[in-house]
């Protein structure tokens, strides 16, 4: 999965993405197969039902390559305890090239060598004007390998999770 995704320029490597915003995305056409994507799909359902925690997280993101490739989920709409009315539609994540995008860099590169969590925010997300938390963990499998200003970095990727900012506020009690 990471190596068809591939550092930025490396021969293979997925393509930025053609549009206004391609210096940020890249192309993942045909990069994962549906087996992929649905077992990346049930391990983050899992995840987000986590009692608790269910309507903090909002979504989770596979990151190989410092690459968004996959996210779950990518569209829904549900109503939380409070009765408000949450949309949203991830779509516009996927293909992002966090290591090329001036606002998520810092947050990516500080994840690789971490070997911890690493928290940022609250920020506005790209894929929809709402503040969050974003949560990356990196991923270290041996072999994989990535760039980053001149030092190679064992690491695959990392998984991030995104966290509705507000809403945390909320469930915790704090401005309420």
């Amino acid at each position: 999965m990471a190596s068809a995704v591939g550092n930025r320029g490396a021969p293979g490597a997925a393509p930025p993405a053609k549009g206004a915003e391609g210096d940020f995305f890249r192309n993942l056409t045909g990069v994962f197969d549906q087996a992929a994507i649905d077992t990346f799909n049930e391990i983050s359902k899992d995840i987000r039902s986590t009692d608790g925690i269910d309507e903090i997280v909002m979504s989770v993101q596979l990151v190989p390559k410092l690459v968004v490739a996959l996210v779950y989920p990518v569209k829904e709409t549900k109503v939380l305890k409070n009765g408000n009315v949450v949309t949203q539609d991830n779509a516009g994540a996927i293909g992002l090239d966090l290591l090329h995008h001036p606002e998520r860099k810092a947050n990516a590169v500080a994840t690789v060598p971490s070997r911890d969590v690493v928290i940022s925010g609250p920020l506005e997300l790209v894929e929809q004007p709402l503040m969050a938390l974003i949560a990356d963990l990196p991923i270290y499998i041996e072999g994989e390998s990535m760039p980053i200003a001149g030092v190679d970095y064992e690491c695959w990727g990392f998984v991030a999770v995104i966290i509705n900012w507000e809403q945390l506020l909320e469930e915790v009690g704090i401005y309420t």
